[in-house]
């Protein structure tokens, strides 16, 4: 186990779909980002999501959108079921004053399909995979902010680190 020392400006913990998007929003303003996946490779595994109007703005925002809107089509309608009472009511969304919003969503993504629409847009060196946190702390005597150990010896130093990842 060789122990490494890098620097980075921003780290992101873990590469699924917020961390890729949070990647690439950094990249559209000019921050250059590290993506930590603890995975050889990108996990592109799980089923479809449902991506109403305000994903497909950000989409739009970070430039994938147009990857994805060819290949999924919007819903036509939809159903709401009340668990209390078990009562489900069906959503029409074809009427003609949501033409603008329908246009946007709500439209079925597979988790693959939108997690290498987002790889496609980062740079090769975004995302070092095999990368298992094993702690991370926040740095009293360097400027740096962050210090984050890897379980392959390697120290990272940021000044910023985001994660959702709770078993860090």
């Amino acid at each position: 186990m060789e122990n490494v020392e890098m620097r980075e400006e921003v780290v992101i913990v873990a590469g699924g779909v917020a961390g890729l998007a949070t990647a690439l929003a950094l990249k559209r303003v000019g921050v250059k980002s590290l993506v930590l996946e603890r995975a050889n490779e990108l996990r592109v595994t799980g089923g479809s999501l449902t991506l109403f109007s305000n994903a497909w703005i950000a989409l739009e925002a970070l430039g994938v959108a147009q990857k994805l809107t060819s290949l999924y089509k919007p819903y036509k309608r939809g159903a709401v079921t009340n668990v209390a009472n078990g009562i489900t009511q069906e959503i029409l969304f074809t009427t003609d004053e949501w033409d603008e919003w329908l246009a946007r969503g709500p439209r079925p993504v597979h988790r693959r399909a939108l997690l290498e629409a987002l790889l496609e847009e980062l740079p090769t060196d975004t995302i070092r995979y095999s990368s298992r946190v094993r702690s991370i702390e926040k740095t009293e005597t360097r400027n740096d902010g962050v210090t984050i150990h890897l379980e392959d010896g390697t120290t990272i130093n940021t000044k910023i680190c985001l994660t959702g990842f709770d078993r860090v």
